[in-house]
């Protein structure tokens, strides 16, 4: 069983997978590069891009891209909603 420390070790290395996949299917490239060579969370998956292999970014099969567009779509958009109803872009935002 892992004590509190490896949960959250655990849990901050799958966010930071999600947020470099997300900035990757953005296409926000210069980010991508940036985020992936500072995040010491990401040394694992640096090594293996390196070795020629890119392993999912997505929990469950869900990107972040797709959790915020369903949690958008779960909320909707009034008044606090976290995309454009136009273009569900991150620019949307509208608290």
């Amino acid at each position: 069983m892992q004590n509190s420390a490896g949960v959250l070790s655990a849990i901050c290395e799958c966010s930071v997978l999600m947020a470099v996949g997300y900035l990757k299917e953005e296409g926000c490239i210069a980010s991508y590069r940036l985020f992936l060579n500072e995040m010491r969370h990401l040394e694992e998956y640096r090594t293996s891009l390196e070795a020629g292999y890119e392993y999912p970014t997505n929990i469950c099969g869900q990107s972040l891209k797709m959790i915020l567009s369903d949690l958008d779509h779960t909320v909707g958009c009034g008044e606090y909603c976290l995309f454009s109803e136009q273009d569900h872009s991150i620019g949307g935002v509208c608290f």
